[in-house]
């Protein structure tokens, strides 16, 4: 039987989560008209309005978002991207794994327990829609939160690569046997706060919890604040062990929450930059960063005007690789089962261009995948957070095991790999796979069953 939500919340009931209670959300997915960047398209939003509302929570409580599709030309659904859905699979989201795609006219309810606190978010596994703006925060907030009286305010910072195309035309050029080079589609700009931009209020004698939120299909944000350290405190809603960076580095779809404090030198208003990176390896010091669309928010603490410009003359943004537990959980020592993946590019038996784990590319199935490994029996095993325990820095590093931060998200460099290890203590179907929106367009895509035997009928 595929686990339900009512087994998960008799089991965070037990955990300690007795006083829950259920946030509740009507979502409307309709096609509106948006200029976040001064270039109007179609994109999709919720209840008529874009950018789409933020999901807010509380440790242990039920989400519920009950989904309509108002689209009337595509499928859909939602992923709640980084909740670790505990014994809910079928909540999970992506069309294809753990659920049929819902058809314009249909609805859905989305009903799971958040059982860990942090940053989140949430958006489309469907036909490639996120990049067309399904797509919205998910601060799950923690009454226990171990930096709870070190900051005075929060603030959620996104950021995004954006497209004047929609995403069925882009990847209509990128699935064509005329790309060779497998080129993915490029950003024509960058959307910070989905184009409303970013001006915090900086009062002097406090500190700020930034929530940063990495959006793109295909870039990484490099974000930088003028005359100010970060403090990193949680790397993919896990928290760390205070670290203090210059700069940083989010991989599509990771996030960070940092604290920044206005302390009694501070004085005018503070630019901070963000640059869109699509270079393969920024560890390579031989390597050219190839950016070009910037954007410059502010610290504000006065009315002067806002035009100071923050430079940065060589990015080195912090390894995330090097953060760690802030419980000092020591890495798993071994493994039980290995599983090695190969990324590359290929061709299909057609000619067109893929991605390929081990020189096969994803095909999604027409019956959810989740459907199969329930219904099927014993033959079920035939053909979450992650703990990077090793990576290499370049084509020719080498790489040691080390004590890990939990991570949703690593950055695998191109000609080189990492090492990762997750415990399996979660029955389900989960998507294991590239987060460049066009990368999974290409096939980059694999399948974990989890405990196939826990879930047959």
């Amino acid at each position: 039987m595929v686990p339900s939500v009512f087994t998960s919340l008799a089991y965070l009931t037990l955990a300690g989560f007795a006083r829950a209670a259920t946030v509740t959300y009507n979502f409307n997915a309709t096609w509106v008209w948006a200029s976040p960047d001064g270039v109007g398209r179609p994109v999709i939003g919720i209840n008529g309005e874009w950018p789409c509302p933020t999901i807010k929570a509380t440790t242990g409580d039920i989400v519920v978002v009950n989904l309509y599709n108002g689209l009337g030309n595509q499928t859909t659904g939602l992923h709640f991207h980084g909740v670790n859905q505990i014994m809910t699979s079928d909540m999970d989201g992506p069309s294809g794994v753990t659920q049929c795609p819902l058809p314009p006219g249909s609805s859905m309810k989305y009903q799971f327990v958040v059982d860990s606190p942090g940053t989140f978010w949430y958006h489309s596994h469907n036909m490639g829609q996120y990049p067309d703006g399904l797509r919205g925060p998910m601060i799950v907030s923690d009454p226990n939160d171990p930096y709870k009286g070190q900051y005075d305010e929060e603030y959620v910072l996104t950021v995004s690569d954006w497209y004047h195309n929609d995403s069925i035309t882009l990847m209509k050029s990128m699935l064509s046997p005329s790309n060779t080079n497998f080129l993915p589609a490029f950003p024509d700009s960058i959307l910070v706060n989905e184009g409303k931009g970013a001006r915090v209020n900086f009062v002097k004698g406090k500190t700020y919890r930034i929530r940063m939120i990495n959006f793109s299909a295909f870039a990484s944000a490099l974000i930088h604040f003028d005359s100010h350290t970060m403090s990193v405190i949680s790397n993919d809603a896990a928290y760390i062990q205070k670290q203090e960076a210059y700069q940083l580095r989010l991989t599509p779809a990771q996030r960070y929450d940092v604290l920044i404090s206005c302390i009694d030198r501070d004085n005018g208003n503070f630019p901070f930059l963000i640059s869109l990176d699509i270079n393969r390896d920024w560890t390579d010091p031989n390597a050219q960063l190839r950016w070009g669309l910037n954007y410059t928010g502010y610290l504000v603490m006065d009315s002067s005007p806002l035009t100071k410009l923050d430079v940065v003359d060589k990015w080195n943004p912090a390894d995330d690789a090097h953060f760690k537990p802030y419980n000092n959980a020591p890495a798993y020592p071994s493994y039980d089962h290995l599983i090695h993946l190969d990324f590359e590019f290929c061709f299909d038996q057609n000619g067109y261009p893929r991605a390929c784990f081990n020189n096969v590319t994803y095909i999604e199935q027409k019956v959810p995948t989740l459907y199969s490994a329930a219904t099927t029996g014993q033959f079920n095993t035939k053909p979450h957070h992650l703990r990077p325990t090793g990576r290499a820095t370049g084509p020719a590093a080498t790489s040691t095991t080390q004590q890990p931060a939990d991570a949703r998200h690593v950055a695998v460099m191109a000609h080189s790999y990492a090492v990762l290890r997750f415990k399996a203590d979660n029955p389900g179907v989960w998507l294991f796979h590239c987060h460049i929106e066009w990368h999974v367009e290409m096939g980059l895509t694999a399948t974990i069953i989890e405990a196939p035997d826990r879930l047959r009928g």
